[in-house]
């Protein structure tokens, strides 16, 4: 399993249709920043559900154009932390971008 993810990782793979990180604990302590998915313009489904992810930052998902299904689903948006004592959320802009976007699941 992967538990981390570092900015420009698939960049050698401009062919990638699907990508299935679905169940794989990974979480915004160590994945995720602008960048991660760079590369990957062909990418038509991303699978990122039953996770630890808490946040979404803004240009998170750039590059990713060609995106049609965005799977979010089972992870921990909407909790609060109680060290920031903010909610964790998926920020505004998150999903700029994704023009051809047709189905997300959170």
């Amino acid at each position: 399993r992967k538990r981390y993810l570092r900015g420009s990782y698939f960049v050698r793979q401009q062919s990638l249709a699907t990508l299935d990180l679905g169940s794989n604990q990974l979480n915004n302590n160590s994945s995720f920043a602008p960048g991660t998915f760079d590369g990957l313009g062909s990418l038509a489904t991303l699978d990122l559900g039953s996770n630890q992810i808490t946040s979404i930052a803004p240009g998170t998902f750039d590059g990713l154009g060609s995106l049609t299904a965005l799977d979010l689903g089972y992870n921990r948006f909407g909790e609060f932390d109680w060290t920031t004592s903010q909610p964790k959320t998926i920020a505004l802009g998150a999903f700029n971008g994704l023009e051809s976007l047709t189905e997300l699941n959170l």
